[in-house]
């Protein structure tokens, strides 16, 4: 059976909200990797500080770790944007029936091991942001699962 390729408004907007949530992480990551000592990260980066050692700045070592540490962090969620938005685009817009769930299942993994270990330490922000980020996901994707090509 032939798959009908044609969208309905609803799924078109979820289509279109995903591509842009995907991309939009992947700027993150950018700013994450290059821009995480600058004042544009400073409330998480404050917070987390504070949740950990109740004190809002790193100490020099720790600083320079996780500088480090996040610069990685900031690549690795560029990836994964990159892979996410291309299954968006190319094999969720030909209805393959696996992209739907491995956005699903990816964003699903992350979402859980994040947040708890981040819950765990008591790191509230990132909490948050985790969930504004599932949000962003959650949302298109519920608008886009009479689309699957199931």
């Amino acid at each position: 059976m032939e798959k009908k390729l044609e969208m309905s408004t609803s799924v078109k907007i979820g289509w279109l909200l995903l591509a842009v949530a995907f991309a939009m992480q992947g700027l993150v990551g950018v700013t994450v990797a290059f821009l995480i000592d600058t004042p544009l990260w400073d409330w998480h980066q404050s917070r987390t500080a504070i949740a950990l050692w109740d004190e809002p700045h790193f100490d020099p070592q720790t600083e320079a770790f996780r500088s480090w540490a996040m610069a990685l962090v900031g690549g690795t969620i560029v990836s994964w944007s990159v892979a996410m938005l291309w299954i968006v685009l190319i094999p969720m817009r030909n209805r393959e029936p696996w992209a739907w769930w491995a956005i699903i299942t990816s964003t699903l993994g992350w979402f859980f091991i994040d947040t708890t270990i981040s819950a765990m330490h008591g790191v509230g922000i990132n909490v948050l942001f985790n969930l504004m980020a599932l949000t962003m996901v959650a949302v298109p994707l519920a608008l886009t699962w009479s689309w699957r090509g199931e």
